[in-house]
């Protein structure tokens, strides 16, 4: 569901002083590891925020406030390197509209996040319901084997659905049966490669996402190949 952006004109309702009623219910859960949903039902006995004869007639006026939390005596350093802003989204319920929701796919993995929901009468927010819910820490991507040569290979990341992540780091890791796990670094955040790899040799290879908030994600998903003959 697309979010629609506060547009309404805010003088009819400072004039009528009808703002719609809260939401009667609201909550968040993560739907990936850099995804929330913010779910949120329309009050029981709704009143008409407005009404024109050219557009829809609409209940009320929301906005949903976020921002991530930290615990108390986080790393300052950490915190300036990161954006702690508010953010905030506006969106309305139409008449037939009971339950609405808003997913934020882009946020900081292993973090929780505090959402608030207002009610927006003209240009002031009144209200608040809130809640909070904390993104997993889970691989977001799989690890795909796209081309082999004699001495090398390259690789593709298969990211999951709603999963918009910046990470830090992106560390690939290969080695050969009984060696130790080498790492690279990946310039690019959607694939990589490897060269000057032993002919004719099998390899593993596995991938690591390293986040700004220094959480570090599990390994991908391990895959072999094998490069070919001189």
């Amino acid at each position: 569901m697309a979010l629609i952006l506060f547009l309404a004109n805010t003088a009819i309702g400072q004039e009528t002083g009808d703002c719609g009623g809260s939401v009667t219910g609201m909550n968040a859960s993560p739907v990936s590891c850099s995804g929330i949903r913010v779910r949120f039902t329309r009050p029981a006995e709704p009143k008409k925020y407005w009404s024109d004869p050219r557009v829809p007639e609409y209940e009320a006026y929301y906005t949903i406030t976020y921002k991530p939390v930290f615990p108390q005596g986080y790393n300052t350093g950490l915190l300036r390197s990161n954006d702690t802003s508010m953010k905030e989204h506006s969106f309305q319920f139409t008449a037939n509209e009971q339950v609405s929701y808003w997913e934020y796919i882009d946020l900081l993995p292993a973090t929780t996040y505090e959402f608030c929901v207002y009610t927006r009468c003209g240009p002031v927010k009144t209200d608040p319901l809130c809640g909070t819910a904390t993104t997993t820490n889970e691989a977001p991507c799989d690890l795909v084997v796209t081309h082999t040569s004699k001495e090398g290979a390259s690789f593709d990341f298969k990211y999951h659905p709603k999963t918009i992540i910046r990470p830090n780091r992106i560390i690939l890791e290969y080695r050969k049966d009984g060696d130790k796990w080498t790492e690279k670094e990946c310039s690019s955040s959607n694939s990589s490669f490897l060269y000057n790899l032993e002919t004719n040799t099998t390899y593993y290879a596995r991938l690591k996402f390293e986040y700004y908030n220094k959480v570090v994600s599990p390994y991908t998903n391990e895959v072999s190949f094998t490069t070919g003959v001189k």
